[in-house]
């Protein structure tokens, strides 16, 4: 029998130039069982005095994006982008001096050249290892974001609300920004659309496992010293 009671019933952060009021509550990392890499980070977003939530997940680097092969270019492209938006959410909590120890990728024309694509998944690894570290992100909560309020920019990205794909898009004393609008990219409404219509085994699963809080993933302590 179905249960009401399974149903979650969180409400999602609107969009809006600029919204406030908001905090980092959660880091949380997606494995993928058969590499061991971390494929993805989702940094969870809470609007405090509406429990409205937002999740901002990046992807690992991937050569294959929807069954195409990409170029070296186009792939450093994507790695710099990914590690500029998950930087820029970073920074805003942080300590330029504790900001600056977080390391990022050398030299990837070389490592592209020699189609080392093994040493840029371990620097991905290696990277939202040391991120979570800094932050003091475990199971339950962020250390360095308690407290501390934000604004978020959210823009729907097709169907649903995200964070822009091009900073700034989070503000905070610490590392204050000030947001403007592109009218071509930055939608804060919807066109109204026709409700899907349910299909026989049309909720599949797929895409790799559970996604855990940093805290929840057993690694080595030779490996990963902060515990991470």
């Amino acid at each position: 029998m179905f249960d009401n009671s399974k149903v979650s019933d969180i409400s999602i952060i609107k969009p809006a130039e600029r919204v406030e009021g908001c905090e980092l509550v959660l880091i949380k990392r997606d494995k993928d069982p058969q590499s061991k890499s971390f494929r993805s980070v989702t940094f969870e977003f809470c609007q405090k005095i509406t429990g409205s939530k937002l999740d901002f997940r990046e992807f690992a680097p991937n050569r294959v994006i929807n069954g195409k092969t990409i170029t070296n270019e186009e792939f450093k492209k994507n790695i710099g982008m990914a590690h500029s938006r998950i930087a820029h959410i970073t920074r805003a909590f942080l300590d330029e001096e504790t900001f600056l120890k977080i390391i990022t990728p050398g030299d990837l024309d070389q490592t592209l050249a020699a189609n080392n694509y093994a040493a840029i998944d371990q620097a991905w690894d290696a990277y939202i290892q040391m991120t979570g570290a800094a932050l003091g992100a475990t199971a339950t909560g962020v250390e360095k974001a308690k407290g501390v309020v934000c604004a978020l920019k959210v823009v729907y990205n097709g169907k649903y609300a995200a964070l822009p794909k091009v900073p700034p898009f989070i503000s905070t004393e610490k590392h204050p920004k000030v947001f403007t609008s592109n009218p071509q990219y930055d939608k804060y409404t919807q066109a109204a659309v026709m409700p899907d219509k349910e299909q026989a085994g049309s909720l599949a699963a797929a895409g790799f496992g559970a996604i855990a809080g940093f805290g929840a993933i057993a690694t080595a302590a030779t490996d990963h010293p902060s515990g991470f």
